[in-house]
């Protein structure tokens, strides 16, 4: 599962590239020896496939995350469309439908992770770990929302707050964030 959005309502110009990087930060203050902070960092990139449509890859530890977007609207309000797919290791697929709204500077966003794979746990027979022994599959779908800002034109930084919702109880999983990007060609 991807946690860091660096993804906005514009769509990059047909025939421009974009790339960056960018880090959510998860704070868990139930650890057992007291709160961790854990940098989760991502390098993307985006290529302008036509009018108001393209596409993107990421790269995390552990994720590939791929997705094409569609921007429904080009107003003073933007609104765009996107789905995307993930592969984790050692056995993860995810699917996450969104939809982004807002302006060039400032925009907003929900979306859904539907997730389902495997991994393997310890043997129990030998104490060692294995991915082929004592498989567990899971499956889930988790609701998100994403707050963020664009600053800068050819060279951006994009501040954000992505907010993971669990929906089988729990508290939310809030990730403040910052991507940088860097454009090559015409538009925004």
């Amino acid at each position: 599962m991807t946690l860091g959005t660096y993804n906005s309502p514009q769509t990059t110009p047909e025939g421009s590239t974009s790339v960056g990087a960018g880090t959510a930060i998860v704070v868990n203050n139930e650890a057992d020896d007291g709160s961790t902070v854990t940098p989760l960092p991502a390098a993307y990139g985006r290529i302008g496939l036509g009018s108001r449509v393209d596409a993107g890859i990421k790269a995390a530890p552990y994720v590939l995350f791929a997705d094409l977007k569609y921007q429904l609207l080009d107003r003073q309000v933007d609104v765009a469309a996107d789905f995307g797919i993930s592969y984790g290791v050692p056995n993860t697929v995810g699917a996450y439908p969104a939809l982004y709204v807002g302006t060039d500077r400032f925009y907003a966003g929900g979306r859904l992770a539907i997730i389902s794979g495997s991994t393997g746990s310890e043997n129990t027979n030998s104490g060692e770990s294995s991915l082929f022994s004592d498989e567990i599959t899971f499956s889930g779908v988790v609701p998100g929302v994403v707050v963020g800002a664009s600053i800068g034109d050819q060279f951006r930084v994009r501040p954000e707050v992505n907010v993971h919702l669990p929906t089988g109880g729990g508290s939310p999983m809030v990730l403040p964030g910052i991507g940088f990007r860097y454009q090559f060609g015409q538009g925004r």
